[in-house]
């Protein structure tokens, strides 16, 4: 859903890059020192130190030790700023949820959406249920919230894991957005370090999402996957963190991606093993095999 050439590559190509993505290991260091946190199984700090020391030998020693040290100032400030003065309840931390997609007509089809929660937390303002999603972020846009269908995937989501809780009859409202922003604290500092938003979603966003996730899946089970069309589908925040923004930017330029391809990935070892992939990028058509 995000982006069709991020998308052949990692998956129908199962293309991994040998080097860690800095920014990719660091949000998720972040996100799981956030988790253990508000799971009551550990220190912010002390969490994140853990999980990104045992990534050392995978990372550029500078970049290491920056990000490092920058995690640490990061997650002291967010204690500071939110310790004893979050405003909900957290009722369940990381979920992986899968829930099939239905029709049109409401039936179901075979196509099964996953996510993965941060948490799940009941509001101590309105008594109403939300989405907990972190994010780490380097720029903030609020007017993109209302547009980002990932929100509304959430809370649909969202619906499925209250009711495994046993909050049948409750419904999940919306999402709480919030970020931590990638910047040390200090004197000199303007900008908002964290910044938390209600993101509400009515019955009318989760139908577009969901009508535009079932035409995503008839245009694939149409041909069987064989000839959706595959284009790069840039998007700041996305590209950002992107495995492949080398690749798609020398694609774009006409150069050759395939050698980057070739000598800064590999391929995960079921698709060399059973032939999955080989699809085609090439030239004006730019079909998927």
């Amino acid at each position: 859903m995000s982006c069709r050439l991020a998308w052949h590559l990692g998956y129908r190509e199962g293309w991994r890059p040998i080097a860690s993505a800095v920014a990719l290991e660091f949000g998720t260091a972040i996100h799981r020192a956030l988790e253990e946190y508000y799971a009551g199984r550990g220190d912010l700090v002390d969490v994140f130190v853990s999980v990104w020391d045992a990534r050392r030998d995978d990372l550029d020693p500078t970049e290491y030790r920056d990000h490092r040290d920058l995690g640490i100032a990061m997650l002291r400030g967010y204690r500071e700023t939110y310790k004893n003065r979050d405003n909900f309840e957290v009722l369940a931390t990381e979920h992986v949820l899968r829930r099939p997609l239905p029709a049109p007509s409401g039936r179901r089809t075979a196509c099964i959406l996953n996510a993965r929660l941060d948490g799940l937390v009941r509001s101590y303002e309105d008594g109403n249920l939300y989405v907990l999603e972190h994010k780490t972020f380097q720029r903030f846009d609020p007017s993109w919230l209302e547009l980002d269908h990932q929100m509304s995937a959430q809370v649909w989501l969202g619906q499925a894991l209250a009711d495994d809780l046993g909050l049948e009859g409750e419904h999940v409202v919306g999402v709480i957005w919030n970020g931590l922003r990638k910047q040390r604290p200090g004197p000199r500092v303007r900008s908002r370090l964290f910044e938390r938003h209600v993101v509400s979603r009515t019955k009318r966003h989760i139908e577009v999402f969901l009508t535009r996730a079932y035409g995503q899946y008839r245009e694939l089970i149409a041909t069987r996957g064989r000839e959706v069309l595959i284009y790069p589908q840039p998007a700041q925040v996305r590209c950002a963190m992107c495995d492949f923004r080398e690749v798609c930017r020398v694609y774009q330029s006409g150069g050759d991606w395939e050698f980057i391809l070739r000598t800064s990935y590999h391929r995960r070892k079921q698709y060399e093993q059973d032939g999955r992939g080989g699809g085609n990028i090439s030239g004006d058509t730019q079909t998927g095999g």
